[in-house]
């Protein structure tokens, strides 16, 4: 009954030893491009993503599809592969480095979105959100980044 006991205690400390690298080292995620665009026009927004030891990102990327039509996205980083799903102003992603070598360790560059300004843009603001994003850290502990908007 005791090697049950301590083999429970050894666990629950290994858990919290991983919560605590995960409060540490936590991931963060943002997205970037132009202030100013005309219907018509192709734009790029940048997906960062930030954090220590990350070797894999999923989330989702909201977007006005009437004012915005979503034309593709590519991975920014030679050795992550990208898939992507977009429907109805939601674009999904999970992106994972394919190698042990090029491993996220500062803010980085992960892969830009390209969308197309749509004839009825209007003079309203147009709002590109991440959310629900989950990250990879080498030694398997997950973290979760916080909401993400660019264009507000």
């Amino acid at each position: 009954m005791y090697k049950k006991i301590s083999a429970l205690i050894a666990v629950i400390l290994i858990s919290l030893s991983c919560l605590c690298v995960s409060a540490e080292n936590a991931a963060a995620l943002s997205l970037s491009g132009p202030k100013n665009f005309s219907a018509g026009e192709e734009i790029e927004i940048e997906v960062t993503l930030g954090g220590k030891d990350l070797v894999s990102a999923a989330g989702q990327i909201n977007y006005d599809a009437r004012k915005l039509e979503f034309i593709e996205a590519s991975s920014n980083l030679a050795r992550w592969s990208l898939e992507t799903n977009a429907q109805d102003g939601n674009l999904y992603f999970a992106a994972a480095n394919v190698t042990a070598k090029e491993v996220i360790n500062k803010k980085t560059a992960l892969f830009t979105v390209t969308f197309k300004a749509n004839s009825d843009l209007g003079n309203e603001a147009v709002n590109v959100s991440a959310e629900n994003i989950k990250a990879l850290g080498r030694w398997r502990n997950t973290f979760s980044c916080k909401r993400a908007v660019f264009g507000e």
